[in-house]
């Protein structure tokens, strides 16, 4: 329901229910937690970043629980995450490169030195270290899918457009 649905309205209006949260700014919340939890943050990054858009820390009881009730609500992408996790490990621990194939078909190939976490892939980012290295190839298959989605919608504006006599504004 929540992808056929609009995810980040459906995300924030469960979250709502942890403590008032103004109907107008739902959606919002709803989608930087969306956003944070896809990017790999844990409960701690979750913890930061709701505190700064809130203005206020909500404790990490609150954090780990909505924490754990996103993770729970998207059983296959928990799955997808945990194998990743799984599968840097295994490159970690055999000093090896990883190919990543994103659902949306998109292969992404991180050096042995990016899956140690010794460099960061993309630029103006600092190494993320090896405990870290995970999030980093979870964010990059995600910017992928992303990429993807919005080939997509622009192609399908393109043929409208065309058809159709209308504008990208």
């Amino acid at each position: 329901g929540d992808v056929r649905d609009d995810v980040h309205q459906a995300s924030g209006d469960r979250l709502a229910s942890y403590g008032p949260l103004p109907d107008d700014k739902r959606r919002a919340f709803g989608k930087l937690v969306n956003n944070v939890m896809l990017f790999g943050a844990g409960s701690e990054g979750l913890r930061r970043e709701v505190a700064d858009y809130a203005g206020a820390d909500l404790g990490p009881a609150w954090t780990s629980d909505a924490w754990s009730r996103w993770w729970s609500r998207y059983p296959r992408l928990r799955a997808l995450r945990a194998g990743i996790q799984a599968r840097v490990t295994h490159a970690q621990a055999a000093g090896l490169a990883l190919d990543i194939v994103a659902p949306s078909g998109n292969r992404s190939r991180f050096s042995s030195s990016e899956v140690e976490g010794r460099v960061a892939k993309g630029k103006h980012r600092g190494a993320p270290g090896r405990e870290h290295a995970w999030r980093s190839i979870w964010s990059a298959m995600f910017r992928a899918v992303e990429g993807d989605l919005m080939d997509g919608l622009l192609a399908r504006f393109h043929a409208g457009r065309d058809q159709h006599g209308g504008r990208l504004v």
